[in-house]
């Protein structure tokens, strides 16, 4: 169990207990246990400031309609921020494959897209474009896409990561 303690001296930690019986008698009830407490409080406070950082992401985002995206081409997985949710119409627990996700682009940028994309993931060509997607709700909107490239420690292309933005309001 996680847990927080107060040491000798007053100060409050987060710590980590755990234990096992060692010993039973022989009606199965413990006799004998061992256990340890950890002090986890330096990464309890790590996990904290973690979660208000992406707090204040998440808000920036919203604020700003820019949300952000990654591709796992190892393992084949496409992650989006809840912001790229919003912004197409989608659920945030919906998940959303590579190939769904061209799809809720404008037919008239599908290719456009598709391209920039083959030539990230082939030639590590990062893209910068405005086009239109259609959200889940058949809504048109102008996105700002940017893409780039991920590379593993010998110089392979493993990802890629991005950018979405909402630029209806200035394309109009």
């Amino acid at each position: 169990t996680e847990h927080r303690m107060q040491t000798a001296t007053g100060e409050w930690k987060w710590t980590r207990s755990v234990g096992k019986v060692v010993e039973r008698d022989e009606d199965g009830e413990p006799v004998r246990a061992v256990g340890i407490h950890l002090d986890i409080d330096d990464q309890k406070r790590r996990e904290e400031e973690l979660e208000r950082t992406r707090a204040l992401i998440e808000r920036t985002q919203e604020s700003a309609s820019i949300g952000w995206w990654e591709v796992d081409l190892v393992d084949e997985s496409l992650t989006w921020s809840d912001e790229v949710h919003r912004i197409h119409g989608v659920p945030v627990d919906e998940s959303v494959d590579l190939e769904e996700a061209i799809e809720f682009y404008h037919p008239d940028d599908r290719e456009t897209i598709g391209t920039a994309f083959d030539r990230l993931i082939e030639n590590g060509e990062s893209y910068d474009l405005e086009l239109r997607i259609a959200t889940a709700s058949d809504r048109t909107r102008w996105v700002r896409a940017i893409g780039d490239p991920q590379f593993d420690d010998a110089g392979d292309i493993v990802g890629a990561v991005g950018l979405v933005r909402d630029i209806t309001e200035r394309r109009g």
